[in-house]
């Protein structure tokens, strides 16, 4: 019979995620430094539609928890 040990250790759900995470941050920084992606800051405007949004988001997430 074979010992757990050499069995590979199941991850929780947290650990799945954060690996998926961990592995789309590597691919953006493979495209930002192969130069297919660039990093740019964002405009007064584009901050401020961002923030219009985000805000409108967190309104509707607190709308569907009540």
């Amino acid at each position: 019979m074979a010992d757990d040990d050499d069995a590979p250790r199941r991850l929780t759900p947290a650990e799945r995620a954060q690996q998926k995470r961990d592995e789309k941050l590597a691919d953006l920084q493979e495209q930002i430094d192969t130069g297919r992606m660039k990093v740019r800051q964002l405009s007064p405007e584009e901050m401020e539609e961002h923030a219009k949004r985000r805000q409108e988001h967190q309104e509707e997430r607190g709308r569907r928890r009540r």
